[in-house]
């Protein structure tokens, strides 16, 4: 995969970097907030049709809440990539839009 020289790179991360980085419920509510905004400020560029590849880093249930934010009507689909340690990184699950099946593990 090759990078446009003028892509936008989303990023959402923390200052603290640690296993148990939720600890509270408002710490996962928070997470969930941001999130939420992020894919809408996606969604107010009208990058809608592309597929965005997403590398995630974050706890389990950090990454279950980013589905549940998405808006498959509204939002962009988007590519899963998981590291593997002989093949760098691959393409585990795509998300797609509404008209199309949610998800697909490849």
């Amino acid at each position: 995969m090759t990078v446009e020289t003028d892509a936008s790179i989303w990023e959402i991360s923390s200052d603290t970097h640690r296993a148990s980085i939720i600890r509270r419920q408002g710490d996962f509510q928070r997470f969930r907030e941001i999130a939420h905004r992020t894919f809408d400020e996606i969604q107010n560029r009208r990058i809608c049709d592309v597929d965005l590849p997403v590398f995630p880093s974050t706890p389990v249930t950090c990454s279950v809440e980013i589905g549940r934010v998405w808006q498959p009507g509204a939002q962009p689909s988007f590519d899963v990539f998981d590291r593997i340690q002989e093949q760098g990184f691959v393409r585990h699950l795509v998300v797609t839009r509404a008209g199309a099946p949610i998800f697909r593990s490849t």
